[in-house]
């Protein structure tokens, strides 16, 4: 099992994007988050900052989770902590 911590902060808010999934999280100004990311195979989740957005891609066969300072899930929605691996990355791709 191969795992990611990242600790994001925003000083003005930003979205954050967790890709492949399409999914994004509103990060109020001030609020710091942590992405964790786990998997079977090796790799790093890539982070892409924006001017008013950072986007987060995972590596291929990776889950991850958001959680704020407190340890309370953020993502993904319901009650599974770790859920369902996103589909393969298309051959050819970077992420």
């Amino acid at each position: 099992m191969f795992e990611q911590s990242l600790a994001l902060g925003s000083t003005s808010g930003a979205t954050l994007w967790l890709e492949p999934w399409g999914d994004c999280i509103e990060l109020p100004k001030g609020r710091t988050i942590r992405v964790n990311a786990r998997g079977n195979r090796d790799g790093c989740l890539e982070v892409v900052h924006g001017p008013d957005s950072i986007t987060i891609w995972a590596w291929n066969q990776a889950v991850l989770q958001v959680v704020d300072c407190n340890d309370q899930l953020l993502w993904p929605p319901g009650d599974d902590p770790w859920p369902l691996e996103p589909p393969p990355t298309p051959d050819g791709l970077l992420h």
